[in-house]
């Protein structure tokens, strides 16, 4: 999504060929390996993007070998691409890359520039992204990706000026500037409640604003990899900040690094070995469920009393990285990163566009 404006503003006729909807050779191209990379999913879920199954929780049952088998040669199809159109070199080298140094001599090596992320390294040098877009500077993750043993494979935590443990507790909600039932402060989801108002004058967002310790926290690829303390991650944000090149660069290397680690996953499963654990329904409970989703944080939390469901409720990504200003008065992200965004004579919205996809 963030690449199709890159072929509609005024950016020569390099990344509009590439990048234009339906016509542009890497845009087709993606289309037709995104089809390849989706059939993971048909092996291990069913369909998607649609409901799983009527059953909460999807359908259970064990993976055979030879769908792994065959996951693994989907997987194998995708890294071809991303080495051939996007990289235009093995994934090995791209992780040797550790600085913004070390982009710059990337770039100089033969066909680097000529694969679809040299084209936005250089788009993005060449039209000031690195200082387009810098949010509040807040990062904010659960870790995501939980393992059998409840570790997760990323770091979580909060980066703010330097690392910090991620407490769930401190994660608050406010409905101030929403169209909701108003209340004067940020509470925490468990406690909170999503019943529609259209008389609150001072709203104007159907997202809530969750604040993180009373801060407007980014969630997201870069949020991630910068708390999980990934060199070139790092070293991009503090030179550049929360920008949008920082947050699409980081996004690019998310891709190749889940591309190694769905291969290690693939690995670690044994068909052979029990695959379920039948949980006992709990009469009263309460429990918060945390994952990484693309765009960054989503948690959940549920309450259930004398075996029916009290109160359940959801904090996606979208209202970390859109959310209103909070009680406070203070913005969310992205009201923050668009404050000073340039409209070329007044008419020409790209860089808007560039900040918000980002």
């Amino acid at each position: 999504s963030f690449a199709v404006d890159l072929a509609r503003a005024p950016y020569g006729e390099e990344p509009a060929r590439r990048f234009a909807p339906v016509t542009g050779r890497s845009y087709v191209a993606a289309l037709r390996v995104r089809n390849v990379l989706l059939g993971i999913m048909g092996i291990f879920a069913g369909k998607w993007p649609n409901t799983l199954a009527l059953q909460p929780g999807g359908t259970t049952r064990p993976v055979t070998s030879h769908e792994i088998l065959r996951a693994k040669g989907m997987l194998l199809d995708f890294r071809d691409f991303v080495e051939k159109q996007i990289l235009r070199c093995p994934l090995e080298r791209w992780f040797e890359v550790r600085t913004r140094e070390d982009i710059d001599r990337w770039l100089d090596e033969s066909g680097h520039s000529d694969g679809d992320l040299g084209v936005f390294i250089r788009t993005s040098m060449e039209n000031g992204f690195d200082n387009m877009g810098v949010g509040p500077g807040i990062l904010l993750s659960s870790g995501g990706w939980t393992g059998p043993d409840g570790s997760t494979w990323l770091k979580p935590g909060v980066f703010n000026g330097g690392a910090e443990p991620f407490h769930v507790e401190k994660i608050s909600e406010h409905v101030k500037y929403s169209w909701f039932e108003s209340r004067e402060q940020g509470v925490y989801p468990a406690d909170g409640s999503t019943r529609v108002c259209h008389d609150n004058s001072d709203a104007y967002s159907w997202c809530k604003a969750p604040r993180y310790a009373g801060g407007a926290a980014e969630v997201g690829p870069l949020a991630r990899w910068v708390n999980e303390g990934d060199p070139l991650a790092i070293d991009v944000f503090h030179a550049v900040g929360p920008s949008v090149s920082a947050r699409v660069l980081t996004r690019f290397h998310e891709m190749f690094k889940l591309i190694e680690q769905t291969g290690a996953w693939l690995d670690a499963i044994q068909p052979a070995e029990p695959f379920y654990v039948k949980e006992v329904p709990k009469d009263n409970a309460e429990g918060v469920g945390l994952v990484e989703a693309a765009r960054g944080c989503l948690g959940h939390w549920i309450r259930i009393e004398n075996g029916t469901i009290r109160n359940y409720q959801i904090v996606p990504p979208t209202s970390w990285n859109l959310s209103p200003r909070d009680s406070k008065g203070n913005p969310g992200p992205v009201e923050t990163a668009l404050i000073g965004t340039p409209v070329k004579d007044g008419t020409e919205p790209s860089a808007i566009a560039h900040v918000v996809r980002s």
